[in-house]
């Protein structure tokens, strides 16, 4: 079967058509996203993203350590601020902040230091990606628990000991406690 190409005469009138394009960019094609080949494609630009359109490269043999697809994301996500901090500084007249960094053997400062100095890294002070479910579910206990005693405590001093709303919004989220009877067998039988 052959591929046919449409003159404007044969494009429908519809402005709602979506067009093929002979490209995706790298982002779009990762996510199997609709790319409509602009550059910046319309994706890129809603997400602020760096819109490239580069080489397919062949991704079949490479294995990647767990977490690292994460790490990758975080250090974009570091460099992103930075750039968009310095882009800030630079508009509102504002020079370097401080003194200027020491330079390594290559003539530039470390990256880290750049990205330090300029705040990045203090944006994501406690976002860290936790592998484990079971950590995450007793961080996030942990969290809740020492909110609600503060809550608690706060709530029983000012109004005579009434239950926190915090404390009844999480209770309510909760599911039912099944009774210490309950068995899951009998309860598929019955």
């Amino acid at each position: 079967m052959t591929a046919r190409q449409s003159s404007p005469s044969d494009a429908p009138s519809d402005s709602n058509v979506r067009k093929r394009v002979c490209k995706a960019c790298d982002r779009c094609r990762l996510k199997k996203s609709k790319c409509d080949g602009a550059n910046p494609c319309g994706r890129c630009r809603a997400d602020n993203a760096i819109c490239v359109f580069g080489e397919r490269k062949k991704a079949h043999d490479k294995v990647y350590p767990k977490g690292y697809v994460e790490m990758l994301e975080q250090q974009q996500a570091w460099l992103v601020h930075a750039l968009q901090e310095l882009y800030r500084r630079s508009r509102d007249g504002h020079g370097w902040p401080g003194k200027p960094l020491k330079c390594e053997s290559n003539g530039h400062p470390l990256t880290h230091d750049l990205l330090s100095r300029l705040g990045a890294l203090d944006q994501s002070r406690g976002d860290c990606f936790e592998e484990n479910p079971d950590a995450m579910q007793q961080r996030l206990w942990s969290q809740n628990s020492g909110q609600m005693q503060r809550q608690d405590s706060t709530d029983a001093s000012s109004d005579g000991g009434a239950q926190s709303p915090v404390i009844t919004s999480f209770a309510q989220q909760l599911p039912p406690t099944p009774p210490s009877s309950f068995s899951p067998a009998r309860a598929v039988q019955s």
